[in-house]
Order: C-alpha cells, then structure tokens, then sequence
C-alpha cells in the first residue's frame, strides 16, 4: 500500500518503478480503479489535507515519499519543476476524461483497444519504444478500470488476437495491425 483514502495527506510519492494502482472501495464493497501510476507519477497531491483515493503496487514498484509541506516548498522555490507538475496535472485531467469515454456505452472490444492505445502512448512517452505495449497489471485490474468482467476482458484479448490485431506475449501485447486496433477504438 502506497497511501490509504481519507488519510492525513501527510506525504507525496512518485513512482520510480514498476505500476500502481490508484482506486476507491465503493459503498458496495466493490474496488473501482481510477487509472494506473507509471514510473515518474506523482501522487499524493490532493487540494484537501486527506488522500482522495488509494494507491497500491500493481506489481512490483518502488516510490519515493516525500514530506507533503517540503515538497511544496521545494516546488515552489523550482519554477521548471513546477512547470512538470503542472503538465503532470494537464496529463492527469487527459486521463481522467479518457476514462470517463471509457466507462460509458461502448463495446468491451472498444474499450480493451482504447485502452491497449493509451497505455501504448504512456509507455512510449517514457521512452520506452518496444514493439511489445507492457500490460503488467491483472485481468481483473484491467476490468475495474474499464467496468468490464475479467472474463470479458480475457475474452476481448483472445478475440483480439484470434483477428491478428494484437498477439498476446508474456507481460503485454504486441500490436500487429495499429490501424485496425485504432478503428476498433473508435467504435
């Protein structure tokens, strides 16, 4: 566990390896996953004096803490690292109005290759230029994320590869045919 909703915000983190998972337990009990923390994220920001969510290891990662108030001081004092948090916030809002697309009435296939696309673009982003899109979090993380069941996301990727659009290799995906993933994203 990297930091507990409702929690004092007493620490900011930035993820140095591996994935998080950032959630909320819903009043039903059930966990919705409100997106996926990649090396260089900063969480633990809120504008309140609490944690507006949770973050745990996806799978393995390593994060940096920070006391809360010296990590302000310092961003203050840093105008070129203020500028980062500031695109790392924009970045933030980009994801969050991908995700509410996501979650709305689209097929599963839509929304597995949607999601496929804009992970594709954070990895790429962190230089990370393989031909192979990592995927390192569970089925079932995938399904919180996009409302969708772990048999239906494993079945959309069976599917999905059966089409030679993507093959499924160890830890990820690779794309085969990006201009097919890219229309099927559309629908």
């Amino acid at each position: 566990m990297i930091l507990a909703e409702g929690d004092p915000a007493d620490f900011v983190f930035n993820v140095t390896a591996g994935v998080a998972r950032l959630f909320r337990i819903l009043p039903n009990g059930q966990r919705q996953i409100l997106g996926f923390a990649l090396p260089g994220d900063f969480l633990g920001l809120p504008p309140g004096d609490r944690y507006r969510f949770s973050a745990d290891a996806a799978v393995q990662a390593v994060a940096c803490r920070f006391p809360r108030q010296r990590f302000i001081t310092f961003a203050e004092s840093h105008p070129p690292f203020l500028r980062t948090l500031h695109d790392a916030a924009v970045r933030n809002l980009d994801l969050a109005h991908d995700q509410m697309t996501q979650l709305g009435p689209r097929r599963a296939d839509a929304k597995v290759a949607g999601f496929v696309l804009a992970i594709r673009r954070r990895w790429i982003g962190l230089n990370d230029s393989s031909t192979v899109v990592p995927l390192p979090m569970r089925r079932q993380d995938l399904g919180d994320y996009l409302g969708l069941s772990i048999a239906t996301v494993s079945r959309t990727f069976t599917l999905l590869d059966r089409q030679r659009v993507i093959l499924i290799v160890p830890q990820g995906v690779r794309i085969l045919d990006p201009l097919r993933l890219e229309q099927i994203a559309a629908l």
